[in-house]
């Protein structure tokens, strides 16, 4: 591929991202004020929480293959989520009963 077709498939998976992650957004907000002013159903709510993991999946998706591109390597979902992730991100766990 050239510069330029790379260039191209890079903004396009980054346009990809930014209706996706507005989409889930949308979904979001829509459910409390639905909720509140619209008296919307169960099962619309499902639907709204349905299309934010579905929008959050895509926008996620759509990132790592941008992210394939500025790295210039193909790497794992691995090295992806450790490079998108603050350097200074601690994840605990709880402590399980075998653990202690």
């Amino acid at each position: 591929m050239s510069a330029a077709q790379l260039q191209r498939q890079y903004e396009g998976w980054r346009t990809q991202q930014s209706c996706f992650q507005y989409a889930g957004l949308v979904a979001v907000l829509a459910i409390p004020v639905g909720l509140i002013f619209f008296d919307i159903s169960r099962v619309f709510v499902i639907g709204l929480v349905a299309l934010f993991l579905f929008s959050m999946f895509r926008a996620v998706r759509a990132d790592f293959f941008a992210w394939i591109i500025e790295q210039g390597r193909f790497g794992g979902f691995y090295d992806y989520m450790t490079s998108r992730l603050p350097r200074n991100m601690q994840i605990i766990l709880p402590r399980r009963k075998r653990d202690k």
